[in-house]
């Protein structure tokens, strides 16, 4: 609730109290106190929710709170709708990138989607800094590209369309979930397809080793997401060396048990957390309003969130 409409309510109980004693209230200001919100709330809405929908390509187009334009899949149900409702998406892990990614650091987005985050960092490591961002879909990254476009940001984040895995060119199968594309992976779990009817479109991509991804782009990681569908493991077992060249690099992982032991196995919360302890990571969870440490074993036991590994 906003200061004004907190000042409005105040005059109101004042003319409630006074009921032996003939008030006039000063309607003039309460009308100037109405307006002025008014206006702020159009104004907020006319600059940055009003979407475009553009008939042909299926996408629309909004602005996020800090000014990005964006091109959104109207397929997405959940993204886009929190978007064109909030102006922005996940916004805790937007805090942590903010307090992790200063001008001149280097951050790898794996699993970047249409781009929201990538975008972020892009403004918050300025132009001295690096984005590296990758996405296996040729249509989320042909998505993603347009949004680096639109924004002026080509020159500042490099792409790349393929799967980061434990191997290098390699080829494997990605199932791309068009009723939900943010849920598309190397495989969608049992359980998102049963609770979310839809089809799946599979294709060949071809994979990359974090490692690899470093070495050839020539790149120091200050920051790694990873947001990969239940494959977590699987890209960690990829980045040892960069682990070992690299000691100040911290990973923000999204993790989810129920999907990551579907879609891998039974178990492997417990082998990414003795993956990280062994090399001297701690962990925390991103929480609503600040970061929160863990135990490993809370963990292991902990059923989904974004989580900052760090030492």
């Amino acid at each position: 609730m906003s200061a004004d409409l907190n000042e409005i309510k105040s005059l109101l109980a004042d003319l409630r109290k006074e009921k032996s004693t003939v008030l006039v209230p000063d309607l003039g200001q309460i009308d100037r106190l109405l307006q002025s919100r008014l206006d702020e709330k159009l104004s907020f809405y006319f600059k940055w929710r009003m979407p475009l929908s553009f008939p042909v390509g299926g996408k629309t187009f909004i602005h996020t709170n800090d000014g990005h334009r964006l091109y959104v899949d109207p397929n997405e149900p959940f993204m886009t709708l929190h978007l064109l409702e909030h102006g922005e998406w996940e916004t805790p892990v937007r805090r942590e990138l903010r307090r992790e990614l200063t001008a001149g650091a280097t951050f790898i987005d794996i699993g970047a989607n249409i781009g929201l985050h990538a975008l972020f960092a892009a403004a918050l490591v300025g132009e001295t800094g690096r984005v590296f961002a990758v996405e296996p879909h040729p249509v989320t990254m042909e998505m993603l590209r347009q949004n680096l476009e639109i924004n002026g940001l080509l020159d500042r984040v490099l792409l790349s369309q393929v799967a980061v895995s434990n191997v290098d060119d390699a080829t494997v199968t990605f199932e791309y979930f068009a009723e939900h594309p943010a849920m598309s992976g190397l495989k969608v779990s049992q359980e998102i397809l049963e609770k979310f009817h839809g089809t799946l479109e599979k294709i060949d991509v071809h994979t990359i080793t974090l490692d690899s991804l470093v070495e050839r782009a020539g790149l120091t990681p200050d920051l790694v997401k990873i947001d990969v569908e239940g494959f977590e493991y699987t890209v960690l077992e990829g980045c040892v060396q960069t682990i070992n060249k690299f000691p100040n690099v911290r990973f923000l992982m999204e993790y989810e048990k129920v999907m990551a032991e579907s879609v891998m196995r039974p178990g492997i919360g417990a082998e990414i957390a003795e993956f990280f302890q062994e090399k001297g990571f701690k962990v925390s969870k991103v929480g609503a309003d600040n970061l929160v440490p863990l135990t490993y074993g809370e963990f292991v036991v902990d059923q989904r969130g974004d989580y900052i590994f760090s030492r």
